[in-house]
């Protein structure tokens, strides 16, 4: 029974690992809202996530210089879940 315990323990500590940190893939910027620090993106699969490319719009992080950046432009970007849940940009790479 310890055995199994012990199991479950590191099989779960290594499923959580795989979201711990950030998750990144590149999109196209279709809105940018400075007061809510938001941006409106367009972008591939995450596939750390499990998720497949959507539009959807995420909070940055104030690390993030949205004045840097403009509607149209295609990002390499980063984002890692808040303690709500919910996940941030949290690093923005203008793609060439």
């Amino acid at each position: 029974m310890n055995k199994i315990i012990a199991a479950s323990a590191i099989l779960f500590a290594l499923a959580s690992s795989a979201f711990a940190g950030d998750a990144g893939t590149t999109g196209k910027i279709n809105a940018i809202d400075v007061a809510s620090r938001t941006l409106s993106l367009t972008h591939g699969p995450i596939d750390a996530l499990g998720w497949p490319g959507m539009t959807m719009d995420f909070v940055v992080s104030p690390s993030v210089d949205l004045s840097a950046l403009k509607a149209g432009e295609t990002i390499a970007f980063t984002v890692t879940q808040t303690p709500e849940g919910t996940y941030a940009v949290d690093s923005v790479t203008p793609e060439k």
